[in-house]
């Protein structure tokens, strides 16, 4: 359904490609954001917020959250992922639609117990935090397309995007206080050091919205 939705946008954006406008047209641009196709959380939505620099290049604030429960794997329940970034967005030296970005970004990852690991603590002593909490920093880098109607609605597309988390601010892993099973705490030890610093990639994010 999403992907047939894709198709969609980018036939009636081509479709009045005459319509569209420079990028550098646009002062200020708020959009709706769809990621779908997201690591390590799928299915983030968010807004940004957008202000054109003098040298012509954008500087965008953007915020995503998503919460994924993977269903098959009965260690874990929900995992939520936030991200909060600061880009710098460049169009083409044609002044075309296409654009690629570089920035910075904080995020929040927290991922809560799953009924198994639940289950086997000592005593039933259910510990009420969360199986593991990072917060952390990191650069990010992409490049889409953009198309501006009517001189004011805006269709994007951020083709790709690689975001990586680069220093952990905070960790913790209260579950571990309590978790007496030695091969529990080697899984829980080994996801923290993967989600610490494993790649964020994106493709197809889908945005929506208007250039004031």
């Amino acid at each position: 359904m999403f992907l047939r939705a894709l198709m969609l946008t980018l036939i009636i954006a081509i479709a009045f490609e005459s319509e569209e406008l420079k990028a550098e047209e646009a002062e200020w641009t708020a959009t709706a954001q769809v990621s779908i196709l997201d690591l390590v959380v799928p299915n983030k939505f968010g807004l940004a917020a957008a202000r054109r620099a003098p040298d012509g290049s954008m500087w965008q604030v953007e915020y995503l959250t998503g919460t994924f429960s993977p269903f098959f794997i009965s260690d874990v329940g929900a995992v939520t992922e936030s991200r909060l970034s600061l880009s710098r967005r460049f169009t083409a030296p044609d002044g075309g639609g296409f654009l690629w970005y570089y920035g910075a970004f904080f995020q929040k990852l927290r991922m809560s117990v799953g009924s198994a690991l639940l289950s086997r603590l000592t005593g039933g002593g259910y510990p009420s935090a969360d199986l593991i909490s990072l917060t952390g920093i990191g650069l990010q880098t992409g490049f889409g397309y953009r198309w501006i109607f009517s001189e004011q609605f805006i269709v994007g597309l951020d083709i790709a995007s690689w975001s990586q988390p680069l220093i952990t601010i905070s960790r913790e892993t209260t579950f571990l206080d309590v978790a007496t099973n030695p091969s529990d705490r080697e899984n829980i030890e080994t996801a923290v050091r993967i989600l610490q610093y494993f790649p964020r990639f994106a493709v197809a994010k889908l945005e929506l919205g208007f250039t004031f």
